[in-house]
């Protein structure tokens, strides 16, 4: 197999990896910039954290520890400043970008990057919970065409991407939150693998990526835990996210410790026969409305 489509080394083109790096710095400082504002009133920044940011590393539990599978892992995730369409109603335009970095490879590949732009009507309820409707394009960034005559070079079998419907309700109280989502996919498009196999659509959905999440969290003043459960329809049963956090001050950068198990961390994890990888990272995050 092409070493470009091995999903243990994928080889990312020099220049998009330049940019990503230079990208980093000059996002945290937009959304630093926007911390020492107040936003109790209308003088909310116009580019703020939509959810947490964070830059990790760490290793698989179930596969070997290698240079190829230590990586470093990190999310961008931005919103505009929400436009009112009423009282209780609102518009926000999102962006959220997560990459896998295997730093110790041999070109220093990156894994597989995911990009999800969104947008999103919000609906404040009376009661004090909050709903989200909105759509969301999400996409590994790799080319597919579909030719059956098409070469490795012209198409990626790692290629993933999908639109999303998505309903999301959160309800806080105190110090616990509670959040559910639930996701219709629609517009698949998946590369073939191996090349010439019946390509899957609604079946990226059903046993690798699900229909439905819900959350919980838990946040005190200086520790915070965090876990999503989404289910499948397969031998691994559901993909797994739980998060612990340590906080020094508000609006702060603070310490996370990851777990993620399951197949929705990076599109090109969805793989048929692939067994899930189940990770542990540590890092620092950082999200302006986090508390």
């Amino acid at each position: 197999m092409n070493p470009r489509n091995d999903i243990r080394g994928t080889v990312c083109p020099a220049a998009l990896k330049k940019f990503l790096i230079l990208l980093m710095p000059l996002l945290i400082c937009v959304t630093a910039a926007g911390a020492g504002r107040d936003t109790s009133g209308v003088t909310v920044p116009f580019i703020t954290t939509y959810k947490e940011n964070y830059f990790l590393g760490g290793i698989p539990l179930n596969y070997p520890v290698n240079e190829n599978t230590a990586d470093l892992k990190f999310k961008i995730s931005l919103m505009t400043r929400p436009i009112r369409l009423s009282d209780t109603w609102g518009l926000s335009f999102v962006y959220n970008q997560t990459s896998v970095w295997n730093f110790l490879g041999k070109s220093g590949p990156f894994r597989d990057n995911t990009y999800q732009p969104g947008i999103f009507f919000f609906h404040d309820m009376k009661c004090g919970d909050r709903m989200f409707v909105g759509l969301e394009h999400r996409s590994n960034g790799r080319p597919y065409f579909g030719n059956p005559v098409a070469t490795e070079e012209t198409d990626d079998d790692y290629s993933r991407g999908m639109n999303y419907f998505i309903f999301n309700w959160n309800r806080t109280a105190g110090r616990h939150s509670v959040e559910l989502e639930a996701r219709a996919g629609f517009g698949c498009g998946v590369g073939q693998w191996p090349r010439h196999e019946k390509m899957f659509t609604q079946d990226l959905f059903l046993y690798y990526l699900g229909y439905f999440t819900a959350g919980y969290r838990y946040q005190a003043a200086h520790f915070g835990f965090h876990t999503e459960v989404t289910p499948i329809w397969n031998q691994s049963v559901a993909n797994v996210l739980v998060e612990y956090e340590w906080h020094f001050k508000v609006n702060f950068p603070y310490m996370l410790l990851q777990f993620h198990y399951g197949y929705d961390e990076t599109m090109c994890s969805c793989v048929k026969d692939l067994r899930p990888p189940f990770s542990v990272r540590l890092g620092v995050s950082y999200s302006y409305h986090h508390r």
